[in-house]
């Protein structure tokens, strides 16, 4: 096989070779600027059009949160349920939708027994502990004896 390259196709004359050049790092250096400056524009129209929505989005929760306050009313958590209810509906809504309603003192009993039951637990340890200790310093118990105790 025989390949066969003429330098001449390669060829430029030092002009256009210049102006090649002059072309290309023109065509660069746009297309960085342009990049560059697309990224800044976008980043900063983020930027500004999140505060302002942000700022809105306050605006309205406040008034909404006055009124409601002022009202005494909110939206129902029944869907159904079309004009607003008090606060103390919403609520009974609410539990009654999640099935907690009918149990809530049975949960806050539970929740009150468990407390008092730990508290328990770690009253008995304490004062076992303690009464452990008092033996051992007084010397009516041996280091064996004291750690058998505590287990």
């Amino acid at each position: 096989m025989k390949v066969e390259i003429e330098i001449s196709d390669f060829y430029f004359e030092e002009s256009e070779f210049t102006d090649a050049l002059k072309a290309h790092t023109i065509r660069d250096a746009v297309s960085t600027v342009k990049k560059e400056t697309d990224k800044y524009i976008q980043d900063e129209v983020s930027r500004q059009v999140k505060e302002l929505v942000l700022s809105s989005l306050n605006k309205r929760i406040e008034i909404e949160t006055k009124r409601i306050l002022k009202e005494g009313l909110i939206k129902s958590y029944d869907s159904n349920i079309k004009e607003p209810v008090s606060f103390e509906t919403y609520i009974q809504q609410m539990f009654n939708h999640n099935g907690n309603y009918n149990s809530i003192n049975e949960v806050i009993k539970r929740v009150a027994n468990d407390f008092a039951e730990q508290a328990r637990k770690k009253y008995d340890l304490m004062f076992a502990s303690q009464v452990v200790n008092s033996m051992r310093e007084n010397g009516f118990l041996n280091e064996e004896g004291a750690k058998l105790l505590l287990k």
